[in-house]
């Protein structure tokens, strides 16, 4: 079974990635698109330390050409901006800039994949989604959606989601054997340094950062703001950590980098359970739709005598006056 391929737009720091493997383990991302040269920084940063993969990075998803690209990517993944349904915005929909789903459009029309997973604020449903559905079934796409919050995964947080999963209804033309353009495998970006600090360390180097724990010795899910207690023992495990907990200045001048791609990303986990939930869904309201069109079939099959003469006189007028 070929691996399933995968172009990750506006991928930011990764999580919907992460995410997007932990439910299709055999995945494989062959190109990134993502502007924010911080969150480059952190992509370029995971591929070099194998947790994202290797895979070269466009930065305009106005200008990239999906057509070369066609028959050979499964998968268009994206947690597309939300800044125009935001809470926390302006909330000028479809009149916004950063409304960048007819980008989206366009370069799931020129490339054809299989199906996509999307992911955006839960003010989507305030008018963004309706074209985005209604676009996705025009261009030969089963979608549903659904919200989870990163609290339905354990984290100590909310962070409600709205996710997106479509399946091409439609014959795919495939085109392993042929190569994406040259201008596409030129874009990659350069050796970026390392400014994150906090977290950008390999398993071993211990002994180059003194005083810092094994990442595994730590909970999976921080404790939650009020948990004074489980922050006394998250600090008593990891005393480097006190500067990013307590807020205070460690001298790293990307934290607002850090914080803003935190901020505008995803939790792996909660992607991943969104991904299982709507594909659960999807099949079962094919399941349900194949039954329902195998009922039709034998009921206009093996009519009643009734239905049979009626059928009989109708197709005959038809041939005699049709």
């Amino acid at each position: 079974m070929d691996t399933p391929t995968v172009l990750s737009l506006y991928a930011g720091g990764g999580g919907l990635d992460l995410g997007f493997r932990m439910a299709v383990p055999d995945a494989r991302t062959v190109c990134y698109v993502e502007r924010d040269a911080a969150s480059i920084e952190v992509l370029v940063t995971n591929m070099q330390k194998g947790r994202l993969d290797e895979a070269p990075i466009w930065t305009d998803s106005e200008t990239f050409d999906g057509k070369p690209w066609r028959g050979t990517v499964d998968w268009i993944i994206g947690g597309f901006p939300c800044q125009p349904w935001s809470v926390a915005g302006a909330q000028q929909g479809t009149d916004d800039e950063r409304w960048l789903w007819p980008h989206i459009r366009r370069i799931t029309r020129d490339m054809e994949p299989r199906g996509l997973f999307l992911e955006n604020v839960p003010g989507l449903f305030l008018g963004g989604i309706q074209p985005v559905l209604g676009e996705l079934a025009e261009d030969g796409y089963d979608a549903i959606w659904t919200t989870v919050r990163a609290s339905d995964v354990g984290a100590s947080h909310r962070r409600e989601r709205c996710f997106i999963l479509a399946y091409s209804n439609k014959p795919r033309t495939e085109n392993r054997s042929s190569q994406p353009s040259r201008a596409v495998t030129q874009q990659r970006s350069g050796s970026v340094g390392d400014t994150d600090g906090c977290g950008r360390w390999e398993e071993g180097d211990a002994e180059q950062q003194p005083g810092r724990t094994d990442w595994a010795e730590l909970p999976l899910w921080p404790p939650g703001p009020q948990d004074a207690e489980g922050w006394r023992q998250i600090l008593a495990t990891d005393p480097t950590l006190e500067p990013s907990i307590r807020g205070d200045a460690d001298g790293l001048a990307s934290r607002v980098d850090r914080l803003r791609i935190l901020g505008n990303g995803v939790v792996p986990q909660q992607a991943a359970l969104a991904y299982h939930i709507l594909r659960e869904q999807l099949s079962e309201a094919h399941a349900a739709q194949a039954q329902h069109q195998a009922t039709l079939r034998e009921q206009l099959t093996n009519p009643t005598a009734l239905e049979r003469l009626a059928a009989i006189e109708a197709g005959w007028l038809i041939s005699r006056y049709g």
